[in-house]
């Protein structure tokens, strides 16, 4: 997606305009674009929008039928492990705990970026 090219340009609200725009079609369309909207979010330190978005996507993928369990179980793991970093954005005890975690789990989407979000709060 383009938008995830602004994203990666640092241009969130490009990227922002661009995801209002997509037509999703697809299960893999619509978490992708979650995903994004997620990252971007927690870039700009909009905490109370990220928690509201992602108890929508934790919604979302609970009640998915399309997708298959293993890939609504790895995005629902990332939605977690997002959950706790933003309810404890300021605590980095629980930061380093959290980074244990992503770290043993191998099977998480986007455990890299996670990795690195989390190194980047200690």
């Amino acid at each position: 997606y383009k938008a995830e090219l602004y994203y990666n340009l640092k241009k969130y609200e490009e990227a922002l305009d661009l995801i209002n725009t997509i037509s999703l079609k697809t299960f893999v369309e619509h978490y992708e674009i979650k995903t994004l909207y997620a990252k971007i979010l927690l870039d700009k330190k909009e905490y109370d929008l990220l928690e509201n978005h992602l108890n929508t996507f934790e919604l979302y993928l609970r009640r998915n039928k399309e997708g298959s369990s293993e890939i609504i179980d790895r995005n629902l793991r990332f939605v977690l492990y997002l959950k706790r970093l933003n309810n404890n954005i300021t605590d980095k005890n629980k930061i380093q705990k959290l980074k244990i975690d992503v770290t043993e789990d191998l099977i998480v989407f986007n455990r890299h970026w996670l990795l690195a979000v989390l190194e980047n709060q200690l």
